[in-house]
């Protein structure tokens, strides 16, 4: 099955596009119904009955702040899904990644920096939430062909990781004062 995880600050932030996000859940139960789909939301939600609309299974945790929690619901989690038209640098992507999810998202903003297509994650067209059901689905098939997918994701979100940004300034500043 799938178990797509979305987290952010606060869910139905406009630039979230939570509807989308909606939307593209219940076009993969509508299009892929042999699928175990179940959708776990963590952040606050000024309007929870965005959700009522939603037609997988879903737990919605509300804000959480603890980075054990949010690595646990990573470490249960398939899929980590992003709706954002925007973002600098998808830090709920990376961390999902880290944990070994498939990163669905957009292709708009800092998304395509962490994601190379088909491989560690998937990139939908800008707003089309039926890409984004495209990509939570190739995660499922993609996960039952390669075992070692979720290693691959982790090596992937590495790149991000403190040492490894640290090693890459300082290759910078060597050349530059050369």
């Amino acid at each position: 099955g799938i178990m797509a995880a979305m987290g952010a600050a606060r869910l139905d932030d406009p630039i979230k596009c939570f509807p989308l996000a909606i939307e593209a859940l219940n076009d993969l139960r509508r299009t892929r119904p042999e699928l175990d789909v179940h959708a776990i939301f963590f952040g606050s939600l000024r309007d929870p009955s965005l959700l009522d609309g939603l037609r997988v299974p879903y737990t919605w945790l509300g804000p959480v702040a603890d980075p054990q929690v949010i690595r646990s619901i990573y470490h249960h989690a398939t899929a980590v899904l992003s709706s954002s038209s925007y973002e600098t640098l998808p830090t709920t992507l990376i961390e999902g990644q880290a944990a070994g999810c498939f990163p669905v998202s957009f292709d708009r903003g800092g998304q395509a920096d962490i994601i190379e297509q088909g491989q560690t994650g998937y990139l939908a067209h800008y707003p089309d939430h039926r890409g984004l059901a495209c990509g939570l689905a190739l995660s499922h098939t993609l996960r039952c062909a390669d075992p070692s997918l979720p290693e691959r994701l982790r090596a992937s979100a590495a790149r991000f990781d403190s040492p490894a940004i640290a090693a890459r300034y300082l290759a910078l500043f060597r050349r530059l004062l050369r």
